[in-house]
């Protein structure tokens, strides 16, 4: 079975470089540099997880999270922050996030993260 992973920040650098990682574990991977453009994309396609940055513009991670735990609550998400608070993690939690995490994104949490997916 494949495992596929959705990534979505604003920042291309990150995105790159998160993307990267993601394959060399192993996974196979979907970019978005914004949430409508995910949004777009699950409404067709079977996906198991989603990384997403909390900062994106008009629709933010927030407004990811709460979407799939809506529309698709067997997809584990993670949301990602440089400026991870207090607040914004309550606020993932309570909206459905599987993890919260600061960025960048530890190779150990991503590691154990995937892994789990299997």
């Amino acid at each position: 079975m494949t495992i596929i992973i959705c990534l979505i920040d604003d920042d291309s650098m990150n995105l790159s470089s998160l993307q990267m990682l993601v394959e060399e574990l192993g996974y196979s991977v979907c970019i978005f540099n914004s949430a409508d453009a995910f949004f777009r994309y699950t409404a067709k396609e079977n996906i198991n997880a989603c990384i997403t940055d909390c900062f994106l513009g008009e629709a933010n991670g927030i407004d990811v999270i709460s979407y799939l735990s809506r529309a698709h609550p067997q997809i584990a998400s993670v949301l990602m922050s440089a400026t991870l608070t207090q607040e914004i993690r309550t606020e993932a939690y309570k909206c459905g996030a599987t993890s919260v995490v600061s960025k960048p994104v530890p190779v150990e949490f991503l590691s154990k993260f995937l892994d789990d997916l299997r």
